[in-house]
């Protein structure tokens, strides 16, 4: 698999991502425990720090743009997402990473229009808090298994509904 495969839990009250990398670096095989969990003293760090930034491969910021406000902050989760390997949980991160293909994006919260490009969608009031990092990284090891394989791809060319796809019972 490649490296460029990233989770991201947003909209939730607990931070699931220490969790999720942690339960990740467990059971992902393929990623020799890189899983890194991105945490508000880590964003904070780096975007005080310029030689941080530039680990990260971000210039200077625009003179309009602190890097501890929003766009800097924005251009750090970018840079972990596509990185890899990494589980952020950070309210801009959605908006950071909208178009990173290899972002695994799930909203923890009661479902709503506001979910936007997200894979799923989990209600917190329907599972206990224990299981959800479990939860998360199962769903995410099945879509990254999943988006590689040439079945997946035949797929999304030849959808095919349950009824189609069951065996016919008529004799």
């Amino acid at each position: 698999m490649d490296a460029v495969s990233v989770i991201i839990t947003h909209r939730s009250k607990v931070r699931y991502a220490p969790l999720v990398a942690g339960y990740l670096n467990r059971y992902d095989d393929a990623s020799q425990d890189r899983w890194l969990a991105v945490s508000d003293e880590l964003i904070a760090e780096i975007a005080a720090d310029r030689g941080l930034r530039g680990f990260l491969g971000l210039g200077d910021p625009c003179p309009n743009c602190p890097p501890s406000g929003p766009c800097g902050i924005k251009k750090i989760l970018r840079a972990f997402a596509e990185r890899g390997h990494v589980v952020i949980d950070h309210p801009l991160a959605e908006i950071a990473t909208r178009d990173v293909e290899a972002a695994f994006r799930i909203v923890i919260d009661p479902p709503s229009d506001e979910a936007g490009n997200c894979h799923a969608v989990i209600n917190p009031e329907h599972f206990p808090e224990s299981s959800l990092p479990g939860v998360i990284s199962d769903l995410f090891l099945e879509w990254n298994e999943t988006r590689h394989s040439p079945q997946s791809a035949d797929w999304r060319e030849n959808p095919t509904t349950l009824e189609q796809a069951a065996p016919s019972t008529a004799a």
